[in-house]
This record gives structure tokens, sequence and C-alpha cells, in this order.
């Protein structure tokens, strides 16, 4: 339906099994849906028939026309897909729980899937912080090899507030104790500089 609650588009898919739609995610011109298969197999070890779940994934387009399609799991495994968090990197992580087949142990075990392009040539970032606004702190991710690295905050007089040495490529930085307002954050790697704006609410 368009925003006016007006007819505007539709798809229909036919699947063997019965599935339950876990989410819809809108993306800038695109959608990614997922969901569980559920359906029972037949064991003929047993005679038995066996309640088994797969991770279900599609990417269609604004025009619903399906680019890829992904089905995760085990045969004769019970996978149950929770939630969908998209990453920065713009993949996808699917959380959920599994019993991986297995009648003894491991049917609480977290199942944890990664869906992405890796074909992507998509410019990667090096310096990144978060979060953008923030109200206490920015946490700064280098996304590069370094040997030494500091960072150094500074109001938008030029007035030097602190600096921080880094150790790790995830540095979190206070501004907790600064009055809201605009920060620059100058992150020093080896022999290289780059500056980040910060708003602190």
């Amino acid at each position: 339906l368009d925003e006016n609650l007006s007819f505007s588009n539709e798809k229909s898919k036919e699947f063997k099994s019965s599935i339950q739609i876990n989410s819809v995610l809108p993306l800038e011109n695109d959608y990614l849906i997922t969901a569980n298969t559920i359906g029972y197999k037949h064991k003929s070890t047993t005679n038995q028939n066996q309640l088994e779940s797969k991770y279900l994934a599609f990417y269609f387009d604004n025009r619903f026309e399906e680019s890829w399609e992904k089905e995760i799991g085990k045969n004769e495994s019970f996978s149950y897909l929770e939630k969908v968090i998209p990453m920065r990197d713009g993949s996808y992580l699917l959380v959920g729980n599994s019993n991986n087949g297995s009648a003894a142990k491991g049917q609480d075990d977290f199942y944890l899937v990664k869906l992405g392009d890796k074909s992507s040539q998509e410019k990667r970032t090096y310096i990144e912080a978060y979060p953008n606004p923030t109200r206490d702190f920015v946490n700064v991710l280098i996304n590069k090899e370094f040997e030494k690295a500091t960072i150094e905050v500074y109001n938008l007089t030029g007035q030097h507030l602190q600096t921080k040495e880094v150790k790790y490529r995830s540095t979190p930085v206070l501004l907790g104790n600064y009055p809201a307002g605009v920060y620059i954050l100058k992150i020093n790697t080896d022999n290289q500089t780059e500056s980040i704006k910060i708003i602190k609410k």
C-alpha cells in the first residue's frame, strides 16, 4: 500500500513447507524479509516425523523483484530465527537458537549467521565514531592496523580538552563532563591524522 493506503504492488511466493515471517526490513531502495521454515521430515531410522526448522532470507528491490534467497540450517535440526540486526558494513546478523540435530546436547545453543556481499567494492571507512549525537561517551573505532595512536578532543574554539592514548581498535572517549555542543575528535594514527565532528547533547 502507498502512504494513502491505496493499492500499490503485490508479490506472492509458494513454499513447500510452512513459514513464519520474522521481520521485514525496509532498506534504502530494497527490502530484506526473513522467516523460519517449519515442517516435518520423516526419519526412516526411527519411522517417525521430526520437526525441522531453518532460517530463510529474501532480498527484494522496490518493485518486488527477488534478488536472492538464502536458506540456512542443517537438515534434521531445529534452527529458529529470533532477530535480524543490520551491521555497519552493510551485512546482516541473524540471531536465533539451534539444536544442530543433537538429541542430547546443544538444544539451547545460539545460532549466529552473518549475511553480506563478499564482492562488494564499497569504500570502507577507516575511522568511525558512534553514537553520534551522544549524551555521555563516544566509541572511536579504528578499522586499520596501527602501531601508535592517540585521540585528542577539541571544542569549536580550538581549545584542547583531553588526549587519550589508544591501545585497541575500539576506544571509548568520555564527553559527559562537557556542556552540550559540537566537539572535534582528532585521531592520530602513526603518521596520519583524521578528524570527526561529534555532537554532544
